[in-house]
């Protein structure tokens, strides 16, 4: 089974969503905004946090979060926004 993992009311996520569904292909939809910190250490052990955190999104414009507060910040800290209200993770669906 497919799973992807988005933003519900992301255009992007949307279109992913409407192309399983055209194809009847089953997926399991799993919100990024909700997954926990053993799911974020497997993300994070395959991409850096660079590479996860969409920067241009608006989740991460409201945050405050940019390419100058990753690379400053420790992996920790930026552990620390997932928890936040505010979580500006990119689509990760092709991790798996």
């Amino acid at each position: 089974m497919i799973r992807l993992y988005g933003i519900k009311n992301c255009s992007s996520v949307k279109k992913a969503i409407d192309f399983l569904n055209s194809k009847e292909l089953s997926f399991e939809f799993l919100d990024i905004k909700k997954i926990n910190e053993d799911e974020l250490d497997f993300f994070l052990s395959k991409k850096s946090f660079d590479l996860l955190i969409n920067t241009k999104g608006t989740s991460a414009r409201k945050a405050n979060i940019n390419q100058d507060f990753i690379a400053k910040s420790s992996e920790d800290d930026l552990k620390k926004t997932h928890t936040s209200k505010s979580k500006p993770y990119k689509k990760t669906s092709n991790l798996h």
